[in-house]
């Protein structure tokens, strides 16, 4: 076993991650980095004495990004979509959603950034949802045939029962 010492350019930090080939133990450099994106979050909400200074967004690039989760997480469903979607439909739309987004703050330093994880949650519970309703529906119908076709029976045995069947 070899220790590699890898350098974090986020912040400068030196990890040192012992590896059976000499490269670096993937799992710990994982751990290291979620370590440290956990570490920024922490820091993201602890109480600030003073204003932080707000991070540059750039709005056309996040409208695009939203856009291009939904489709990707809905074309499954509707595939159409993908073709009224299509990467330069998303960034005429993100051009033109830009001044608007930046005007009321639907940025990362604003609306996305408070909404993120209900947005995340509605994008991937949705369309959990319309399979849902479409299963349930689904298997509601194929009950009443059943219940259908097994009273006809029914009705079929007792008529040839009665003498009534040819």
């Amino acid at each position: 076993m070899s220790n590699v010492n890898q350098t974090n350019y986020a912040n400068g930090e030196e990890i040192s991650n012992p590896s059976v080939d000499g490269g670096l133990d993937p799992f710990l450099v994982l751990e290291h980095q979620a370590s440290l994106h956990d570490a920024g979050i922490a820091a993201q909400y602890a109480v600030a004495t003073g204003e932080p200074e707000p991070l540059p967004a750039d709005p056309a690039a996040e409208f695009g990004i939203v856009l291009t989760m939904a489709r990707a997480v809905l074309a499954p469903l509707y595939p159409s979509l993908s073709k009224v979607y299509t990467d330069d439909v998303i960034a005429n739309l993100s051009r033109a959603a830009a001044p608007v987004m930046g005007k009321y703050g639907f940025t990362s330093n604003g609306f996305l950034e408070k909404f993120g994880p209900e947005i995340t949650l509605a994008v991937v519970a949705v369309p959990v949802a319309l399979e849902t309703v479409k299963a349930i529906r689904h298997d509601t119908a194929e009950r009443k045939a059943a219940q259908e076709r097994e009273a006809a029976n029914e009705e079929a045995a007792k008529a040839v029962a009665n003498g009534e069947g040819a």
